[in-house]
């Protein structure tokens, strides 16, 4: 067989590149993907400082300044999540809370943008350390 290696394909100079090459793509790809992960973590993450003068300001009436809850009924921010008691929501549950309302509480869609109640909800996570 013409062009072929006599001693095996690692002998080959082709074999190496390709080699070389499907490390650096796999090195390449592994990379890309931790920034990729990383990307919608951070676009989501919102400014507890930020959400600190917001929830002061629209919040805390009925919350409480340190999130304990200061009418009945308002779920004490403070707490982690337990799924016992439901009193801290998942992130996605509080958005949706904040935005459309809740029980006694009104929706903030009109007053609130989306990344300010991310904000918001990044202060209520900073509440529960």
């Amino acid at each position: 067989m013409a062009g072929a290696c006599q001693n095996g394909p690692r002998c080959c100079k082709a074999w190496d590149q390709a080699l070389k090459l499907a490390r650096a793509t796999r090195h390449l790809c592994l990379g890309l993907a931790g920034v990729f992960l990383t990307i919608p973590a951070l676009l989501e993450a919102g400014d507890p400082f930020a959400g600190e003068r917001l929830y002061a300001q629209a919040c805390a009436q009925c919350h409480g300044a340190t999130g304990r809850g200061s009418m009945p009924g308002a779920p004490d921010f403070s707490r982690r999540a337990d799924p016992n008691n439901g009193l801290m929501k998942g992130d996605r549950e509080l958005f949706k809370r904040i935005r459309q309302g809740g029980t006694t509480c009104p929706a903030f869609r009109s007053m609130f943008t989306e990344s300010q109640i991310l904000d918001i909800i990044a202060h209520l996570r900073r509440l529960q350390r």
